[in-house]
């Protein structure tokens, strides 16, 4: 009898077991199933077919459709691993897996394909979307386990891992615009912030026309501070000012009208301290003054850079650079005053209301004096004629310009180094200055200039210019 009872408690154990996995998968196949369709269904959203292994937790919805007000969006396929917290959601263990976290991973291995999306606007599609990791808010969970019911963009909920967007385009017949992005890369997203995101082989074409190329951008540090606004109406979002912050940003191969860009970096601490450098900007002649340079070069190429840092007590420093060979270097400081109601006033205000003192200009010139003169006509007229131009625009009766003219009339003679500086102790907005120079004819009152000359006089530089307009090193 002992042993009957030794063999039948493990056949006894074994077909309890057997028996448990059919229900247990088939009880999980259906829970998972049930959740995820509750879940979509709050948010408007339908599928054709759900499948779920609770094996290898792997997640297949084909056919998936949201219907909101303003349009419609599909995807064809979306594959993913569940995580076991979402998997148990449903089951009474979901108390023991509750994280502290304020986001808990749901799945891993997202793969969805042929997303696209109709709006007023236009259409928006995606080829694939892939994330190594897709988080949500667990605000968006109830106590009870339920996905709970929200107006709120489900969107604004999840965060990712590694995500990459492959192959999107925009096109918008109304305004006659094609948009297409060859891959967006974004990582550490967690409510408004992105730790990283970038994108390749950005093309915007209008009516056919190429408007705008850049090959590759690359942001660190991205925050919003009104995701649900982005969202909502990310045309309106991004042409308002404040809406967004980067912490750093670099833009590689930039095309735009004839206007090219190698690479363009800028990193800020906020809205107004930081530093930007730009290499290889190629700027048609014809672009500037009216033709002026046309005839000597193509392209005008500059390199330069800027930065401002803050000196405490609303005070901030501003040094630049920008140098273009063939033309000149250009090297310019000044301490700016910000206004105390900066923050309640618009941008066009508070930049007419900034103080500004310690102004230092220096400008090299290598060639634009010259050029200048060559594309006059008469290039032997065109120093008098300058030079009787700025006598006419400084009253000298006034103390100290006669000492700028004469300085300026060295300049016009044999170009070389001028450098201006604002009189020491000296604040002033633009306004301010604009009716100093303008207006009184008196520089000055707020100005000192001085020259160092050239080693040639102005028409020798315009006889003997040979130099091409090539990048400055």
């Amino acid at each position: 009898m002992r042993m009957r009872k030794a063999i039948l408690y493990p056949v006894l154990i074994l077909s309890i077991l057997i028996l448990t996995v059919p229900v247990s998968y088939f009880w999980l196949t259906q829970a998972v199933k049930l959740l995820i369709l509750e879940t979509l269904t709050i948010h408007n959203y339908t599928v054709d077919v759900i499948s779920f292994n609770p094996f290898s937790r792997h997640l297949e919805i084909i056919g998936l459709r949201g219907k909101k007000s303003n349009g419609y969006s599909r995807a064809a396929r979306v594959n993913i691993i569940l995580s076991w917290p979402v998997i148990l959601l449903n089951s009474p263990l979901h108390t023991l897996l509750a994280s502290q976290d304020h986001f808990m991973t749901i799945g891993e291995k997202l793969e969805a394909h042929n997303i696209s999306a109709i709006l007023p606007e236009g259409r928006f599609s995606v080829q694939r979307i892939e994330a190594d990791a897709v988080l949500l808010n667990t605000n968006f969970v109830s106590l009870a386990g339920k996905p709970e019911s929200t107006s709120d963009n489900l969107a604004l909920h999840l965060a990712f891992d590694d995500l990459r967007l492959l192959f999107c385009s925009m096109d918008m017949p109304g305004e006659g615009l094609f948009v297409s992005i060859n891959t967006v890369m974004a990582h550490g997203w967690r409510d408004k912030r992105i730790t990283n995101l970038g994108f390749d082989a950005l093309s915007v074409r209008q009516r056919g026309a190429d408007l705008l190329k850049i090959a590759h951008v690359a942001c660190r540090d991205l925050f919003f501070i009104n995701l649900t606004k982005a969202l909502a109406d990310p045309k309106a979002f991004f042409q308002k000012s404040g809406d967004f912050f980067f912490s750093s940003m670099e833009i590689r191969g930039f095309v735009s009208s004839g206007v090219e860009l190698d690479k363009l970096s800028m990193v800020w601490t906020d809205s107004l301290l930081g530093s930007t450098r730009f290499s290889g900007l190629k700027i048609p002649s014809s672009y500037l003054s009216d033709a002026l340079l046309s005839g000597i070069s193509k392209t005008l190429i500059f390199d330069g850079e800027c930065h401002a840092r803050e000196l405490g007590q609303g005070i901030i420093q501003t040094d630049y650079a920008i140098a273009s060979a063939g033309l000149g270097e250009l090297q310019a400081t000044s301490r700016v005053y910000l206004p105390s109601n900066l923050q309640k006033s618009g941008i066009e205000t508070t930049l007419l209301s900034y103080r500004f003192s310690d102004i230092f200009l220096r400008f090299t010139d290598k060639g634009l004096m010259a050029r200048l003169a060559l594309s006059s006509g008469d290039p032997a007229a065109f120093a008098p004629i300058l030079g009787m131009a700025a006598g006419m625009a400084i009253d000298t009766d006034k103390s100290g310009n006669q000492a700028i003219l004469d300085a300026l009339l060295r300049f016009v003679a044999r170009p070389g180094v001028l450098e201006l500086r604002s009189l020491p102790g000296k604040q002033f907005t633009l306004l301010e200055a604009g009716d100093s120079i303008v207006q009184k004819k008196d520089p000055a009152a707020l100005f000192w200039l001085a020259v160092s000359p050239g080693q040639k006089d102005l028409n020798t530089q315009a006889q003997h210019l040979t130099t091409p307009l090539t990048p400055a090193k």
